[in-house]
């Protein structure tokens, strides 16, 4: 499910942010550098706390988000999986956040019966899987997250 374009991907956006949060850094400590040399105190100081600022809300916003999705798809790379084979419950239209990853939440269930049911994380990045209710897959996953899948056979009803 993962390639190494999905690995280069996400390594180059958080670069490219990074480089962005940098270069505002730069600006910012230009400014300070500017206001000092011309002894122009509101310049040093309403320049380093704007710069500041900007920074700060660049690197929680646009930074962090992509660090955090790195550090995920590598954790996933090099981690343990395990696979299960399961019958298909549900997938969640909604997206949310885990481990700062957006997700849908996938349902399965170990029995036919649907009483052993497991909570699956699909990564909102991929396309959605079309399964039908009941049917038979094989899940690998990283923890609650997946990262393949197989059809096993066609879908019954629960």
């Amino acid at each position: 499910m993962y390639t190494d374009s999905d690995y280069r991907a996400a390594s180059s956006g958080m670069r490219r942010e990074l480089g962005l949060v940098l270069g505002l850094l730069a600006v910012t400590v230009a400014l300070l550098c500017t206001g000092l040399a011309i002894r122009n105190r509101y310049l040093a100081i309403f320049g380093t706390i704007l710069g500041l600022w900007v920074v700060y809300t660049c690197y929680v916003v646009r930074f962090l988000p992509w660090f955090r999705y790195n550090r995920f798809l590598e954790n996933m790379r090099t981690g343990r999986r395990r696979e299960t084979e399961c019958y298909f419950v549900s997938l969640a239209d909604s997206v949310r956040t885990v481990d700062g990853v957006a997700i849908h939440d996938l349902s399965a269930s170990l029995d036919e019966a649907g009483e052993d049911q497991r909570l699956f994380y699909w990564d909102d990045d991929k396309p959605l899987p079309v399964f039908s209710a009941g049917q038979k897959i094989k899940l690998e996953s990283y923890g609650n997250f997946v990262t393949g899948w197989e059809v096993l056979s066609e879908g019954e009803r629960l």
